[in-house]
C-alpha cells in the first residue's frame, strides 16, 4: 500500500504517475448498462465511444494514481478541454496526472491537477484540470 496523498506531497508542476485504461467492449456494455447511449456504427463498423465514457476512463485513471486519498476532499470544479484525437474501441489509451498548482486560500488547502487522456500515438484525446480541496 502507498502512503496517504496528504497536501505535503504534491509538487508543483509534477508528474504523479500515469496508467494505460481500457477501452473496449466490457466498457461500453458497462457503459450502456448504466443507461448511457452509444451511437450505432456507422458503415465502417468502427463505434465512436462516447464522450462521457472518455471522462470516466479519465477519471478511473485519476483515481488509482492518486491514492490512497484521505477522506473529505472536495472536488469543487472541472474544466474539460477536447483534443483533436480521435480513438475506437479497443485501442490503448493513456491517462496521466500532473500536479499545476497547490495554494492555501482561507485556511483551506487547494489542489488543481491536470489529468490527460491520450491515444496510443500519444495525442491528446481530453484533459480536464480538476481544482480540489484536499483534506490533510
Amino acid at each position: 500500500m502507498h502512503d496517504l496523498w496528504t497536501y505535503d506531497r504534491f509538487e508543483e508542476n509534477a508528474a504523479l504517475g500515469e496508467c494505460a485504461v481500457s477501452l473496449d467492449e466490457r466498457q461500453l456494455a458497462l457503459w450502456r448498462s448504466a443507461g448511457g447511449c452509444v451511437t450505432p456504427p456507422p458503415d465502417d463498423g468502427r463505434v465512436a465511444p462516447p464522450s462521457g465514457l472518455l471522462v470516466a476512463l479519465a477519471m478511473r485513471g485519476y483515481l488509482s494514481i492518486v491514492e490512497p486519498r484521505p477522506p473529505g476532499n472536495i472536488h469543487a470544479s472541472s474544466v474539460l478541454r477536447w483534443g483533436m484525437a480521435s480513438v475506437s474501441v479497443g485501442e490503448p489509451l493513456l491517462v496521466r496526472v500532473i500536479c499545476l498548482s497547490k495554494t492555501i486560500a482561507k485556511g483551506r488547502r487547494w489542489v488543481s491537477l491536470l489529468v490527460k487522456l491520450v491515444n496510443r500515438d500519444d495525442a491528446l484525446v481530453l484533459s480536464s484540470e480538476l481544482k480540489m480541496v484536499w483534506a490533510a
